[in-house]
C-alpha cells in the first residue's frame, strides 16, 4: 500500500508539472498526456504511459503486486527531468515569432510575384 500512495503522489506531481511547464490543465495524468499529444517526444510519452499504467495497476491490490517500482521511479524521474526543462513563455514567444516569420515570407513572395508580373506586362 505504501507504493500505491507513492505512485499517486508522483502522478499528481507530474500533472502539476504539466500545468506549470506546458500550460496543460487536466484532472488526471492520462488526460494531461493525451492533451499534450505530439508536444511530448516519443520516449517521454512512453515514460508517461508507464506511470499511468502503474497508477491503474496500483488501484487493485492483487495487480499492485505486479508493479516494478524501480521502473516507475525511473519513469517518474525522466518525466520530471524533461518537464522541468520546458519554458512555457519561451515556447509562446517561439510560436509567435514563427508565425510572424511565415507572414513576412509570404508577403515577400507576393511582392516578388507582383514585380515579376509588372515587368512581364511592361509596366516597370
Amino acid at each position: 500500500m505504501e507504493g500505491t500512495k507513492d505512485i499517486e503522489e508522483q502522478a499528481e506531481a507530474v500533472t502539476a508539472l504539466f500545468e506549470a511547464h506546458m500550460g496543460i490543465r487536466a484532472a488526471t495524468l492520462d488526460a494531461a498526456v493525451k492533451r499534450a499529444g505530439r508536444r511530448l517526444p516519443r520516449g517521454v510519452r512512453a515514460k508517461a504511459g508507464v506511470l499511468t499504467e502503474a497508477l491503474v495497476l496500483a488501484q487493485n491490490p492483487k495487480l499492485a503486486r505486479r508493479l516494478d517500482y524501480s521502473t516507475t521511479q525511473a519513469a517518474y524521474r525522466d518525466l520530471v527531468a524533461y518537464l522541468e526543462t520546458l519554458d512555457l513563455a519561451e515556447e509562446k514567444r517561439t510560436r509567435l515569432l514563427n508565425l510572424l516569420a511565415g507572414i513576412a515570407f509570404n508577403l515577400m513572395v507576393v511582392a516578388v510575384l507582383v514585380l515579376i508580373w509588372l515587368r512581364w506586362r511592361g509596366l516597370v
